[in-house]
């Protein structure tokens, strides 16, 4: 019992060290999964990671039989005091081409565009002392979806593909040298390109359904130094409106 209590106490340990390192949690894709004219959908979902736990919250709309709007804005946070903690919030808007075809088969494709901000707090581990360092960052990518809709479950598969840009690197009282390193290195590179995947499954009845979307985040090799959140899960809960007038 000591033994696994101890283990306990490192992995918690271990969670706090790692956490205050994250520079970049990507947001929810909310794959909106739009069907056909006048079609309108709220998102709201919760994403579970390793380095921080993120919020969600979108809505999309279907002005024409093909064309789709999504607005979306994320926040995550895993500070559990005032000195050691790494939080953000990020918007972003999305334009796309949808297609159903007769097999309730679906095809999306949309552009999204984003800006977000962090702010940290890095505790040295034991001490007292801490420094701060805060980013800004734009983001453009493509997302990709295929999947199939009905009444009570939907399922696609995803891939976001784009560029993140992090620029106004800010920092001060930065004690620890690796960080330090790190985002001095953030600073002069600011570009990395970025793949996503993920799936996506949705049950319910036809206008509220829970879904579950698991999704990864691989970076640019040649950015190893950015610190970022690779596998999340999220759980969420989608309403719909089949005609808004």
């Amino acid at each position: 019992m000591k033994k696994f209590s101890n283990n306990i106490l490192l992995f918690a340990a271990l969670c706090l060290f790692i956490s205050c390192r994250a520079y970049y949690v990507p947001n929810e894709n909310s794959t909106p999964m739009l069907t056909h004219k006048n079609n309108v959908k709220f998102n709201g979902g919760a994403s579970l990671g390793m380095r921080a736990s993120s919020f969600a919250g979108a809505i999309a709309y279907a002005p024409t039989n093909n064309i789709g709007l999504v607005y979306q804005r994320s926040s995550y946070t895993n500070g559990g005091s005032s000195s050691n903690f790494n939080s953000g919030n990020f918007n972003e808007f999305s334009v796309g081409y949808f297609k159903l075809f007769e097999d309730n088969m679906l095809f999306e494709l949309y552009l999204n565009h984003g800006l977000g901000k962090t702010e940290n707090s890095n505790a040295e581990f034991m001490s007292s002392n801490y420094g701060s360092y805060n980013t800004k960052f734009d983001k453009t990518s493509i997302n990709l979806a295929i999947g199939k809709v009905s009444k009570n479950v939907d399922f696609s598969f995803y891939t976001r593909i784009g560029s993140l840009d992090i620029h106004d690197v800010i920092y001060s009282n930065i004690n620890n040298t690796s960080l330090l390193d790190d985002l001095k290195s953030i600073k002069s590179k600011r570009y990395l390109t970025f793949i996503e995947p993920g799936l996506s499954a949705k049950f319910g009845f036809e206008n509220v359904k829970f879904y579950t979307k698991g999704s990864f985040s691989f970076i640019d090799q040649n950015y190893t130094d950015l610190y970022f959140q690779q596998f999340q899960l999220t759980f969420g809960i989608q309403l719909e409106l089949n005609n808004l007038k």
